[in-house]
């Protein structure tokens, strides 16, 4: 049996997979810019979309075209030097809440507590750049679920500050074969799609998904 995200949250983890920058194809590059995150648009601070990426990045491109070598390496390399790509939140936040307004009918913002006066109106009014790797796996938010237990949507905690989805489960007989989708320096600096059979990773669920099953 193999358990998915929603097609719109798959979608959306292949165009990061595959961000189109003049005639090359690459993998979003991880990136993130802490000083700027409050007044910049998503984009420019890690958290964007991947059309967003694309559509500057192009912009780049159409400019400085005639400088470009023909070479595979040369639209990951235009992503890093231009301050495009995504961290490992901005991509969580993303697909999680692509995969909740297809499958729960909410965003992902309804589904976190965002705290009280300037915290809850910044994470309400810009929730892909104020909700952090933290919020969404603290024990505010989420509650620890065994790897037995584990579906498509469930994340992943590597300390504070690093956060990891579970994209897709594949079970057979005594086997749990999971597929994690991140965005990190290593093994490849960008987003990566990692498959682990036996691991002792911290799996995570949010809690008003865990109460309603």
């Amino acid at each position: 049996m193999v358990e998915c995200l929603s097609p719109k949250a798959e979608s959306l983890v292949d165009n990061y997979l595959h961000i189109k920058v003049g005639p090359y194809v690459t993998p979003a590059p991880y990136y993130m810019n802490i000083l700027s995150k409050r007044f910049s648009a998503p984009v420019w601070v890690g958290k964007g979309l991947p059309g967003e990426i694309e559509i500057e990045a192009n912009k780049i491109y159409r400019k400085f075209k005639p400088y470009f070598e023909d070479s595979p390496s040369q639209g990951h390399s235009l992503l890093v030097n231009a301050g495009l790509g995504v961290d490992c939140s901005g991509l969580v936040n993303n697909v999680l809440d692509a995969h909740l307004r297809e499958t729960k009918g909410f965003g992902l913002v309804d589904a976190i507590g965002t705290g009280v006066g300037l915290k809850w109106l910044s994470k309400r009014l810009r929730p892909r750049t104020s909700i952090s790797a933290n919020d969404l796996t603290n024990d505010l938010n989420s509650v620890l679920v065994k790897r037995s237990e584990v579906i498509p949507g469930d994340l992943i905690r590597k300390g504070r500050y690093h956060v990891l989805l579970v994209e897709k489960v594949a079970k057979k007989n005594s086997q749990i074969e999971i597929t994690y989708i991140e965005s990190a320096t290593r093994p490849f600096h960008g987003v990566q799609r990692i498959v682990t059979i036996d691991d002792k990773l911290e799996y995570r669920r949010l809690k008003k998904l865990h109460e309603k099953n």
